[in-house]
C-alpha cells in the first residue's frame, strides 16, 4: 500500500527557496544610521564616566582605607596561619595533660608552616614575642631541624655568678600557667555562732572553692569588692593561692625547679661534696612533690634520677644527655610555683614526701632530718632574696621526728672480739697487713674512717718503744666523682668541726706504734707517701675495707652475734675506742679533743656506754646517804 504523497515542495526546493541574511546589518552599511548609532553610545557612556570623575577623590580616600584594612586581615590571618593560633588551645592542653602526640603533630605542622615561608618572613616570626610564648609550650618532633622556638637550651658556663640570672635552668624564662580568668564571686555569707557572728567571703578559681572569714560584714565588703573589681578589670586569678595577681607575691613569678637550681648554683663553691650529694637529695624528692601531674611519658625512676644526678649538679647539669635533657625540660614546665609554699596543705604534703619511701614505709629518723634541715635553708635564702614572705616550715615541738645519737651499747667490741678480727683481717693473703694496720689506727687512735685513709707517713711520731702520737689535719670523705670539684672520688676537706688548716694531736698507743712500724717497713713507704694505700697505689677505698670488715664478722662471729650490731660498721672501731678511754677514767674533755668532739656532743653519744663505774658510785651515795646511826631508838 502506497504512502500518501508529499505535499509542498521537496528539500531542494526548499534550499532554493529560502532566504538569505545580510552579512552585516543595514545600519553599518549606511553612513547615516552609523553616525547616529555613536552619537548614541557616546552620549549614553559620557555621562557616567562624568559622574565618576567628579567623585574619584572620594573614591581614592575609600580605597587607600579599605586597602590598609584589606593588608592587616591578610597579614594578621598569614601570621595566625604561620603560628597555628587555631590549634594553640588544644596545644596548651595537651601540654597540660602530657600528651605527647598531640604536641608533635602540631609541633610538625607548625614545621610545615616555617618551610613554606622565605626566610626573611620566619625572622619576622621568631621574633615575635607571641610566637615565642606560643613556641615554648610546644614540642620539636622528630625531623624538623634547629631547637623548638622558646624552648631553646641555654648552655651557660659555671663561672657565671649564680645571682646574675633570676630564672637559671637547662633553658630560658619561661610563661608561667599558673592562672586564670575563671573566677566566681558569690554573696557574703554570715554564720551566727555561739561565740560571735562571722562573714565569710566565698568564691571559686578555676572551680576550686575559696573562702575567707572576717569578724565585721565591712571587711567581708570589701574583701569582695577587691575581687570583683580585679575581675571587671581583666586581671587574672592565681590557681595556687585563688587571689588575683596583684596580691600575691613574688613566689609566684618563680617556679620552684627554677629557684632550687638558682640555690644549688648559689651555694655550690661553698659545700662540701658530701652536702651537695645531700642537698640534691632532698630536692629530688621535694621536687617529685611538687609536680602539677605526675609523669606519663616518662618512668618514675627515670625523673628522679635526672633531677638527683643532672639536674641538682652544677658541673654535669649542662652535658645532660639528650634523653636526660627532655626529661629536664618537661619537669620545669610542669613544676608548681614558689607560691605553692604559700599554701599549708602543699607544704603538709611536701613534709610527707620527704618522711616517706617509695613503697610508703617511714624514711629513717635522721634522713627525714637531714633533708628538713636543707630545705629550711633553701627557704630561708627564699625569704632573703625577697621570693617568700616568711619560711612556711613548721616549726616548734612535734614538727621534726625525734632521732637518738647515742651509740647502742650492743655495737662495741670487748678486747677477744676486736683481736679475733684484726687477727682475721691480718691473715687474708691479698692486702691483709695492710688493712690489718688501718683497721687497728681505728681501734687504738679512734679516728675516723676519712681521716685515718689521708694520714701521710710525716704525720706519725713513732718512737721504738713507748707511745707515739699521730697528727690529723686532713679528711678525705668517699662521695663519688660527680661531685667534687676535682672530679676524683674523694673530696679533700679540713677537719670536722675545726677551723681551715687546724690539726689534732691523738695519742698512738704501743701497740699500734709497732703495727704501724712494721707496716712502713713491710710496704717501703717514705715520708711524703699516704700511710693506708689502695691496691693500685691510690686512696684506700672505702668499698674495699668494708667489704674486708664484712667478711671478717661473717668468719669469725657466731651466728647469732654476726646478725646483732655487733661492730656491724667500721665506724664502730671509733665507738669502741672512745668509750674505753671513757671508762678507764679519761676526763671527757681529754677525749672530746682527742676525739674532734665538743664535751657536749661525746656525753650525749656515749653516756650509756660508760661502765665500771657503778659500785664505786654506789658505795659514794651509800656512805653520803646513810642515816641509820642517827635514827633514834635504834
Amino acid at each position: 500500500m502506497d504512502g500518501p504523497a508529499p505535499d509542498g515542495p521537496g528539500f531542494l526546493g526548499r534550499i532554493a527557496g529560502a532566504r538569505r541574511r545580510p552579512i552585516l546589518p543595514a545600519r553599518l552599511l549606511s553612513r547615516a544610521e552609523l553616525a547616529v548609532a555613536v552619537r548614541w553610545v557616546a552620549r549614553h557612556y559620557a555621562h557616567p564616566t562624568g559622574h565618576h570623575a567628579v567623585r574619584a577623590p572620594v573614591y581614592a580616600a575609600k580605597l587607600a582605607l579599605r586597602a590598609s584594612v584589606g593588608t592587616a586581615r591578610l597579614t594578621g590571618g598569614t601570621l595566625r596561619w604561620v603560628h597555628d593560633a587555631e590549634g594553640e588551645p588544644v596545644r596548651l592542653a595537651a601540654v597540660r595533660r602530657e600528651d605527647a602526640a598531640i604536641e608533635i603533630s602540631l609541633a610538625r605542622k607548625i614545621c610545615v608552616h616555617d618551610r613554606l615561608l622565605p626566610a626573611a618572613v620566619r625572622r619576622r616570626c621568631l621574633l615575635s614575642p607571641r610566637s615565642r610564648e606560643s613556641r615554648g609550650h610546644g614540642m620539636r618532633p622528630p625531623g624538623c631541624s634547629g631547637s623548638p622556638r622558646g624552648t631553646r637550651t641555654e648552655h651557660r658556663s659555671s663561672r657565671t655568678p649564680p645571682d646574675a640570672h633570676a630564672h637559671r635552668g637547662l633553658r630560658g624564662p619561661r610563661l608561667m600557667n599558673d592562672t586564670t580568668y575563671k573566677v566566681t564571686v558569690w554573696k557574703i555569707s554570715t554564720y551566727k555562732g555561739k561565740r560571735g557572728t562571722t562573714y565569710t567571703t566565698r568564691w571559686a578559681v578555676d572551680g576550686t572553692e575559696h573562702r575567707r572569714t572576717f569578724a565585721t560584714f565591712a571587711q567581708a565588703d570589701a574583701f569582695r569588692a577587691e575581687l570583683v573589681g580585679a575581675i571587671r578589670r581583666g586581671e587574672a586569678f592565681s590557681l595556687a593561692t585563688g587571689l588575683p595577681v596583684s596580691h600575691r607575691s613574688g613566689a609566684a613569678a618563680v617556679s620552684w625547679y627554677d629557684f632550687a637550681v638558682r640555690f644549688v648554683d648559689a651555694k655550690w663553691s661553698r659545700s662540701s661534696a658530701n652536702n651537695r650529694k645531700n642537698v640534691a637529695k632532698a630536692f629530688m624528692t621535694v621536687t617529685v612533690a611538687l609536680l602539677r601531674s605526675e609523669p606519663r611519658n616518662f618512668r618514675p625512676v627515670t625523673v628522679r634520677t635526672a633531677l638527683r644526678e643532672w639536674a641538682f649538679n652544677r658541673n654535669r647539669r649542662d652535658s645532660a644527655p639528650p634523653d636526660v635533657a627532655a626529661v629536664l625540660r618537661w619537669v620545669e614546665r610542669n613544676t608548681l610555683t614558689m607560691a605553692a609554699w604559700e599554701d599549708p596543705a602543699k607544704v603538709e604534703e611536701v613534709m610527707e614526701a620527704i618522711a616517706t619511701k617509695l613503697d610508703g614505709t617511714p624514711v629513717a629518723a635522721s634522713t627525714v632530718k637531714r633533708n628538713r634541715r636543707v630545705l629550711n635553708v633553701a627557704l630561708e635564702y627564699a625569704v632573703k632574696r625577697g621570693v617568700l614572705k616568711a619560711n612556711p616550715l613548721p616549726k616548734g615541738k612535734g614538727t621534726s621526728p625525734r632521732t637518738s645519737t647515742a651509740v647502742d651499747k650492743r655495737s662495741l667490741l670487748n678486747p677477744a672480739q676486736a683481736a679475733a678480727l684484726l687477727g682475721w683481717v691480718r691473715s687474708r693473703p691479698r692486702g691483709g697487713p695492710r688493712l690489718h694496720a688501718f683497721f687497728a689506727t681505728l681501734y687504738y687512735a679512734g679516728l675516723r674512717p676519712e681521716e685515718a685513709v689521708a694520714l701521710r707517713v710525716r704525720d706519725a711520731h713513732l718512737p721504738p718503744t713507748g707511745w707515739g702520737e699521730l697528727l690529723v689535719h686532713t679528711a678525705t670523705p668517699e662521695v663519688g666523682r660527680r661531685w667534687t670539684d676535682s672530679g676524683q672520688v674523694h673530696d679533700t676537706r679540713h677537719l670536722k668541726g675545726r677551723a681551715q688548716g687546724d690539726t689534732r694531736p691523738v695519742p698512738c698507743h704501743p701497740s699500734l706504734a709497732a703495727i704501724l712500724r712494721e707496716h712502713i717497713a713491710d710496704e717501703g713507704l717514705r715520708v711524703g707517701d699516704r700511710l693506708f694505700n689502695g691496691e693500685k697505689g691510690g686512696v684506700l677505698a672505702g668499698s674495699v675495707f668494708r667489704r674486708a670488715w664484712e667478711k671478717a664478722r661473717k668468719e669469725v662471729l657466731a651466728e647469732d652475734l654476726y646478725a646483732s650490731p655487733l661492730g656491724k660498721r667500721v665506724y664502730d672501731l671509733r665507738h669502741t675506742c672512745l668509750t674505753t678511754w671513757l671508762n678507764n677514767g679519761v676526763p671527757p674533755a681529754q677525749v672530746a679533743e682527742w676525739a674532734g668532739n665538743s664535751v657536749a656532743v661525746l656525753l650525749a653519744t656515749y653516756a650509756r656506754c660508760i661502765s665500771g663505774q657503778t659500785e664505786d658510785l654506789q658505795r659514794r651515795i651509800e656512805a653520803a646517804q646513810d642515816i641509820s646511826g642517827l635514827t633514834p631508838g635504834r
